[in-house]
């Protein structure tokens, strides 16, 4: 499974953008809550329901885009995630 991440928070002083892949492997330890890079958020991406419905429907690719939930000190959306993810399913599965 292959996981890209683009993160964008508008709340910085400049605009963060940041643009990561994961490599997830059958053997892996995967959890996949990801915590927000801003500083003082507590907030997260959970893209577990993403996968968990991708494998359930053997889908090979999803994409699509989540928002920051926030804390008091930040608001809702103030950071958000692009995401597409890419499996791939041993033959005969």
């Amino acid at each position: 499974m292959v996981v890209h991440i683009k993160h964008y928070d508008k709340e910085m002083a400049v605009p963060l953008f940041m643009e990561r892949t994961i490599n997830v492997f059958p053997t892996s330890y995967a959890y996949f809550d990801i915590t927000c890079p801003t500083g003082e958020c507590d907030g997260s991406f959970t893209l577990l329901p993403v996968i968990s419905a991708m494998v359930k429907g053997n889908q090979r690719t999803a994409q699509g885009k989540m928002d920051c939930p926030g804390n008091g000190i930040f608001p809702a959306g103030h950071a958000s995630i692009t995401y597409k993810i890419s499996i791939e399913y041993k033959a005969g599965k």
